[in-house]
């Protein structure tokens, strides 16, 4: 059911991804990371490493794979 919406990013554009990055909820800032890191950008380093410093353990972990995707 959610295959065509996870190509899509489940139906959330980037815009709202780079938004859902000032959740006050860590899982949603988690889930932001983890989907805006299936299709990095280089650009998207500077967002990485500002949730790289987030008090979120969860945060600073799915940060951790971006970054390490940036260089694939």
């Amino acid at each position: 059911m959610c295959v065509l919406a996870s190509v899509l990013g489940c139906g959330r554009s980037r815009e709202e991804l780079i938004s859902q990055l000032e959740s006050d909820k860590p899982e949603l800032r988690a889930q932001a990371i983890r989907k805006l890191a299936e299709r990095p950008r280089a650009s998207d380093l500077v967002l990485f490493t500002h949730a790289a410093h987030d008090p979120s353990a969860l945060v600073r972990a799915e940060t951790t794979v971006a970054l390490g995707k940036l260089d694939e």
